[in-house]
């Protein structure tokens, strides 16, 4: 299994974030080699994957029902997303992007 790359050879990692059962926004964390290489908005995903994630999280989100800041991490194989990463509970490292979007 291999994460979908884009034009650049990064493979992205669509992340969004929340605070309680609101989705703050989403953009894509910029991966190569495993390692983190910084963060591009808009995501550049399909509108289909946009909407697919963005209507998954705020499933989960509404069943959940967190009490505080969080986010979801994924990665796109073959152009279908996959949960990789749950946060809740805490500030992640792309909550401060939001504050100077």
């Amino acid at each position: 299994m291999h994460p979908d790359l884009d034009e650049k050879g990064f493979f992205l990692s669509p992340s969004i974030q929340f605070n309680g059962k609101k989705i703050l926004g989403m953009v894509a964390q910029r991966i190569k080699n495993y390692s983190f290489k910084g963060v591009r908005c808009p995501g550049g995903f399909s509108d289909s994957i946009h909407d697919l994630l963005l209507n998954v999280s705020q499933k989960l989100l509404d069943e959940i029902s967190p009490q505080g800041m969080g986010g979801f991490d994924f990665i796109i194989v073959n152009n279908k997303p996959m949960l990789i990463d749950i946060n809740i509970g805490r500030i992640t490292g792309v909550h401060p992007f939001w504050s100077f979007y």
